[in-house]
């Protein structure tokens, strides 16, 4: 496939207090999940009123409609972890695409 497609999260916790990351953290779940991968930089706890910014990137390894979830695990309430689904269009060059969002994005 060779082209490859990015998708900046912003992430902000807009509590009063610290969130902690947990178990299994931030992850990417679903059928096409090998063909998504992700950096971030919110470290293990988002102290109240900061952001931080997840980054998925995706390299298809086969044409056609991909889908899959990013994942955030937290010690902030509210199960399932908060998420965010994506997926990308079936033709021509890659594009990750958000379907709709559990995330809090500013």
């Amino acid at each position: 496939m060779g082209q490859t497609s990015s998708l900046p999260v912003t992430v902000k916790n807009i509590s009063a207090a610290a969130v902690n990351i947990t178990v299994p953290g931030i992850s990417i779940i679903g059928g096409a999940a090998s063909d998504y991968s992700q950096t971030d930089n919110c470290g293990s706890t988002i102290a109240a009123g900061n952001i931080c910014t997840i980054t998925l990137k995706f390299a298809p390894t086969i044409k056609g409609a991909r889908s899959a979830t990013l994942e955030l695990n937290d010690n902030g309430g509210g199960k399932p972890a908060k998420s965010i689904a994506v997926w990308d269009r079936p033709v021509g060059d890659p594009e990750i695409r958000p379907e709709r969002t559990g995330l809090r994005t500013p």
